[in-house]
């Protein structure tokens, strides 16, 4: 039985860009807490390692860092005697592979490590192959054949049994209530006009230009009789794509982008909004299923959603509708006539997220899985 445990993010917490995911470090944190574990934590900030305690960690430069940072995590561990460690994956390398080995052989200590997205080799499909980045990608492919070595299971949001030869501990996403206030108390059936939003980071696997492309060929039929409003919320590498779209078909007064927002302003767009976007083209990462946690949030404020891949979380559900996981147009005409007879309210969408979808419930689920296989 884990006790004490240790959680440990790479990412920048930081960096705007991942605002996603450092919501989501600090809500797995707390629904550690929240099951009565003793759980100390680092994540770098602005470049810098911080540790739960105040530590703080500068680097000259990022070749620095890359070197020098696990000498400083595995001395905090140490200090703190943990029973495990929870890791989100930051990509296989040397330096990676020599820290697992040393939490292995010289702590005996329990190594989870989560890997969001998988698989995830198609999201690099595009990355110059004279970049860094590429090199990390090769560095990846070559050691994390060696992860089974001292990895003992692999937390996965797919329903994959194995992955790298390591046995996975299968959960799904999560969300902190108290962060994701209700968008609505109720539907809006106005016959006019309806809302639709879309809030990613505007890569091309979420698929946001099928969308705009079938608002373009709604809009080509004169005799559509209501007005969809777009709002698409986040910045990203595929925002100019999506511009030129957007002329393209001329629906400038139907599309608003509005950039990366949070908190209250994020809030306000949400409350404007009666129907939310999922993926739309994981299938572009070659991924037929996945637990997207943008679809938890979305329902965590009482919104009805549409996206394409399979989520067993969310497929059976009645304020679901799931579009063709291809190329193809969507026809919006069905997504309107799906609102307009959707008879669940935002109250009862939010509370299935309340019973099944929380990081509390979910880590629960975890470590009890855990405790029965190891």
């Amino acid at each position: 039985m884990c006790e004490k445990i240790f959680y440990l993010a790479f990412n920048d917490v930081g960096n705007k860009k991942n605002s996603g995911v450092a919501k989501k470090i600090k809500a797995q944190i707390t629904g550690i807490k929240n099951n009565n574990f003793a759980v100390d934590y680092a994540f770098f900030k602005n470049d810098v390692l911080q540790f739960n305690n105040g530590k703080n960690v500068k680097f000259a430069n990022k070749v620095m860092k890359k070197i020098f940072k696990y000498k400083y995590i595995l001395k905090y561990i140490a200090k703190k005697n943990s029973d495990l460690i929870y890791i989100r994956y930051p990509m296989a390398d040397m330096f990676f592979v020599s820290f697992l080995k040393k939490l292995k052989k010289q702590m005996n200590i329990k190594v989870l490590i989560e890997i969001p997205t998988y698989p995830y080799d198609f999201e690099f499909k595009k990355t110059n192959k004279f970049s860094i980045k590429y090199l990390y990608v090769l560095f990846d492919k070559f050691y994390r054949k060696k992860l089974k070595k001292y990895v003992d299971k692999i937390v996965t949001f797919s329903d994959h049994e194995y992955i790298f030869d390591i046995e996975t501990l299968q959960i799904s996403n999560g969300v902190i209530l108290d962060n994701i206030p209700l968008a609505k108390v109720q539907h809006n059936k106005n016959r006019n006009k309806i809302h639709m939003i879309s809030v990613s980071s505007l890569a091309y696997w979420h698929g946001v230009d099928r969308i705009l492309k079938s608002l373009g060929e709604y809009y080509i039929n004169k005799d559509n009789k209501i007005d969809i409003k777009l709002h698409i919320v986040g910045d990203g590498s595929d925002l100019k794509n999506l511009r030129s779209i957007v002329q393209k078909y001329k629906i400038e007064e139907n599309v608003t982008f509005y950039g990366y927002k949070d908190g209250k302003d994020l809030d306000k767009i949400f409350r404007k909004s009666d129907i939310a976007i999922g993926c739309l083209a994981n299938f572009r990462k070659n991924i037929t299923k996945v637990k997207a946690l943008k679809n938890i949030e979305y329902a965590a404020r009482g919104l009805p959603m549409f996206y394409s891949e399979q989520n067993n979380d969310f497929d059976k559900k009645d304020f679901v509708y799931r579009v063709p996981h291809n190329e193809s147009i969507i026809d919006l005409k069905k997504i309107i006539d799906f609102y307009l007879k959707l008879e669940v309210t935002p109250y009862e969408i939010r509370e299935y997220v309340k019973n099944n979808l929380t990081w509390t419930s979910q880590m629960s689920n975890l470590f009890k899985i855990l405790n029965n296989k190891i």
